[in-house]
């Protein structure tokens, strides 16, 4: 199993990016943070693991000691349900 430590504040942001952009990945980043901490400590856990860490539905499944039915349900539920809703004022 691989495991990569990956900073959120790193990930997003672009030191060649001008000024503005930086400022607009700031306040994205800020979103982002916000949403996940929103998510209950199941889903931010299963999207955390696929998002950040890159695992696979079967590693993710096999770190949690879940079915990889209950590790999608959860990514989906926790992308398409809360995510998407929490996330949707900075898309529009």
């Amino acid at each position: 199993m691989r495991r990569k430590d990956v900073d959120l504040n790193d990930s997003i942001r672009d030191p060649g990016l001008e000024p503005e952009k930086n400022c607009q990945h700031g306040e994205i980043r800020q979103w982002v943070t916000w949403a996940l901490a929103e998510l209950s400590p199941e889903q931010r856990a299963v999207v955390m693991l696929k998002e950040l860490e890159g695992l696979q539905y079967r590693e993710i499944a096999l770190v949690l000691n879940l079915s990889i039915g209950t590790v999608m349900s959860r990514l989906f539920y926790a992308r398409r349900r809360r995510l998407q809703s929490l996330l949707r004022p900075i898309y529009h």
